[in-house]
């Protein structure tokens, strides 16, 4: 055989190989996510006219805080007349189809404008079992699907120190307020903070200055007021837009007058109290100690 045929044989070998060897295959059963898959949908090539998915206008990996709201993006270009699904991984719950909601959870709603391409699916409030896969289908045979991550998130406020603050009349009143709201596009982009149930204006006649800061997850909050008068007492709240509220009280007092003496007085009471308990605590402990000797001395 001439070396010319030997190269047009070897050429219609590889040819053969790369038309025959299928192609190794992933499914989500298996634990992993095919490549391109994650966490977009199945992929269309644009044709004008042609039903697929926009994975740039869809929703992808969301972050939700549990009591807020979370909304999952599907964007379908020529839907036509077929139906559009939403489907829960966990459990694959139909949780509904166009408009109607199927689920009988009062949380579950979705959403659609006539004429436009959008199609959302919207929880509130979230709670930590929304966390998952979801996806919306495409009634076409096969369905077309596009998939999507909800991660949930525990938001957790914390003003530093005790819930009942006394404070010398012409002191500085300072509260720091600490938010965890996990990633840093879930941090607050807001910080009220109330005086008795009314937000505080920074520029006050009184004063009070608002310093944040954000460190990764964590975003800190301190509102200054000073020199501090019997008026400033009262009920101040941190409220994040992105966490829960949190509280403490504060008492202006004058040091040596009579609040003063009546929280001494309480502060004493209450340190007695703890000595008292403390104390009988460890002669409870002595008593069992001893009885235990005492039947070890009898037994022998």
């Amino acid at each position: 055989m001439s070396c010319e045929k030997c190269i047009k044989y070897l050429e219609f070998c590889i040819l053969l190989f790369l038309c025959y060897v299928p192609h190794k295959g992933v499914g989500w059963d298996s634990g992993s996510v095919p490549h391109g898959l994650k966490p977009g949908g199945t992929q269309a090539s644009f044709s004008a006219g042609q039903l697929m998915f926009d994975p740039q206008s869809s929703s992808g990996n969301v972050s939700a805080l549990v009591g807020k709201q979370a909304v999952l993006s599907c964007t379908i270009r020529n839907v036509n007349n077929h139906s559009i699904s939403w489907i829960r991984h966990r459990d694959t719950s139909l949780l509904a189809v166009n408009k109607f909601v199927y689920t009988t959870s009062h949380r579950v709603k979705v959403h659609h404008n006539a004429g436009t391409d959008e199609w959302r699916l919207v929880l509130q409030p979230v709670s930590l079992t929304d966390q998952g896969w979801y996806s919306c289908q495409v009634s076409t045979t096969p369905h077309l699907e596009h998939r999507m991550y909800l991660g949930v998130i525990q938001p957790n406020t914390l003003i530093l120190g005790p819930k009942e603050r006394y404070i010398e009349k012409g002191s500085t009143i300072n509260l720091t307020c600490i938010i965890h709201a996990g990633p840093l596009n879930l941090n607050p982009s807001f910080v009220f903070w109330n005086y008795n149930g009314k937000i505080i204006t920074y520029d006050r006649e009184r004063g009070g200055t608002v310093v944040i800061s954000d460190r990764g997850e964590q975003t800190t909050s301190s509102l200054i007021i000073t020199h501090a008068t019997a008026t400033d007492s009262g009920q101040y709240q941190c409220d994040p837009s992105a966490s829960y509220p949190q509280h403490v009280n504060v008492h202006v007092i004058n040091t040596g007058g009579p609040s003063d003496a009546v929280r001494r007085s309480n502060s004493v009471s209450l340190a007695h109290q703890r000595s008292f308990s403390l104390l009988s605590l460890l002669l409870l402990s002595f008593i069992q100690h001893w009885i235990c000797m005492s039947k070890e001395k009898q037994s022998v």
